[in-house]
């Protein structure tokens, strides 16, 4: 397991957890079930990004789009962005799959974006908990789309946010566990102005409880109660995680950024 944080959430409950910055590896460890390797190093979106990103200070910018549904199989789902971002925002694509298989997962937006997973995280049981991103990304439009593709599942849900300001990618980590209170263990903050952003899938049971730390986002829900939560915090540098409060199998991810 990981240390201890420093950050939003105390660390609370059992399970396995994977931590790393970008690029690097953690052994598994402990008797629940492993995160899968996310793809190392950064995201970036394709082609030239402009130069300005870097100018403005780190903030949350918004959710830009979402959607959920448990309609017959596919190997694909397309959100649609109600708002739009800005030139050089980092967008992070927040995912849960049900009762899917191991295999590739990626994404790709209307203004030519292209998405690597960051974090990815197993129940072991075929759900999977995923945070895909586009650092310094080229601006999505009100309207635009976002097609994410994985190995064919039937209920999935996914939710699109906007940060700006954002340069890099400093860390990740990701745990699961059968039940209680759940923890994504520590990911590192290495600038004095970092953000920490975390998503829990978590396969039925009552509403996900954020830690005070985290500012909750909207949980998108398919009936009747597996739910996809997500949550921020603009922080300084440190160690953080992303934890709260379900009653059911949990999967977390945290991604720090600054």
């Amino acid at each position: 397991g990981a240390t201890g944080p420093t950050g939003p959430g105390a660390p609370s409950g059992p399970g396995h957890v994977t931590t790393s910055a970008p690029g690097a590896t953690t052994p598994p460890g402990g008797s629940q079930q492993p995160s899968s390797a996310p793809a190392g190093g950064q995201p970036s979106a394709s082609g030239n990004p402009p130069p300005a990103a870097a100018a403005r200070p780190l903030a949350y910018g918004g959710r830009l789009g979402a959607t959920e549904t448990s309609s017959t199989a596919a190997t694909s789902l397309t959100v649609q962005a109600s708002s739009g971002s800005s030139d050089g925002d980092t967008l992070l694509l927040s995912v849960m799959l049900t009762n899917t298989r191991s295999g590739g997962v990626g994404a790709t937006d209307s203004a030519g974006n292209s998405y690597s997973v960051i974090a990815d995280q197993s129940d072991g049981a075929g759900d999977r908990t995923l945070i895909l991103g586009a650092v310094n990304a080229k601006a999505l439009r009100s309207g635009g789309t976002v097609t994410l593709t994985f190995p064919a599942t039937a209920e999935r849900h996914a939710a699109l946010d906007a940060f700006h300001g954002v340069t890099k990618v400093t860390g990740h980590s990701s745990a699961t566990a059968a039940s209680g209170s759940f923890a994504s263990g520590a990911a590192p903050a290495a600038s004095a102005s970092s953000i920490v952003f975390g998503a829990a899938g978590v396969q039925g049971g009552s509403t996900v409880a954020w830690s005070s730390a985290l500012t909750a986002l909207p949980t998108l829900v398919v009936a009747p109660s597996d739910q996809l939560a997500t949550a921020y915090a603009v922080v300084g540098s440190g160690s953080y995680q992303a934890s709260g409060s379900c009653d059911h199998q949990w999967m977390a991810d945290v991604v720090t950024l600054a």
